[in-house]
C-alpha cells in the first residue's frame, strides 16, 4: 500500500519512480500496490496497471486485512514522514527508501532500500511470521511512544486523506 497525497510533488515522484523501476518485478510476482490519497489523477496511464487506485479512504484501519504491506518510496524531503507513522500505527508492516524512514528506528521497517528492485525482492525473503514479528514490533513502538487515534486522525487530515 502507498499513502500519500499526490498532488504534493515528492509523493508523486516517488510512486512513479517505484511504479517504473519495479513494474516488471511487480508483474512477474503478481502485485499491485494498492494506491490511498488525493491526486491519484496525476498517475500516468502506463504505470496503472499494477495500481490499486483507492482514492480517498475513509477508515483506514480497514485496510491492512487485505495488505501485506506499506511502501514509503521517498527520495526527497525532511523529516519524519506521517505516510510511515501511520502504516506502523495500523500494524502494517513497511518497506521503505532511507528518506521515507528518516527519524524512525530502523528494526520497525520491513526493509529499507533506495532501489525499488530491492524493496520487491525482499518479499521473497518473508513469511507470514516475519510479517507478524515486524508487525507486532510497529505496534509496540506506537503504543510506547503514544501515538494515538488523535494523531492517526491529525495525518489523515495533513496528507488529504480525509474527505473536504
Amino acid at each position: 500500500m502507498f499513502l500519500g497525497n499526490l498532488h504534493y510533488e515528492p509523493n508523486l515522484e516517488g510512486l512513479v519512480r517505484f511504479a517504473q523501476e519495479a513494474k516488471n518485478a511487480l508483474e512477474s510476482r503478481r502485485y499491485r500496490i494498492v494506491v490511498v490519497g488525493k491526486g491519484q489523477e496525476k498517475i500516468p496511464n502506463e504505470l496503472k496497471c499494477n495500481l490499486d487506485l483507492r482514492g480517498y479512504v475513509e477508515d483506514l484501519s480497514t485496510l491492512p486485512s487485505e495488505i501485506l504491506c506499506g511502501i514509503v518510496p521517498i527520495w526527497r524531503g525532511a523529516g519524519i514522514k506521517m505516510k510511515t507513522l501511520t502504516m506502523l500505527s495500523l500494524g502494517i508492516p513497511v518497506l521503505s527508501t532511507k528518506m521515507g524512514f528518516e527519524g524512525i528506528p530502523e528494526d520497525l521497517a520491513l526493509s529499507i532500500s533506495d532501489r525499488s528492485v530491492d524493496l520487491i525482492s525482499k518479499l521473497d525473503q518473508y513469511n507470514r511470521s516475519d510479517f507478524l514479528s515486524v508487525s507486532s514490533k510497529s505496534l509496540e513502538f506506537v503504543r510506547s511512544t503514544n501515538l494515538s487515534r488523535d494523531l492517526t486522525t491529525q495525518i489523515e487530515n495533513a496528507f488529504g486523506l480525509v474527505n473536504d
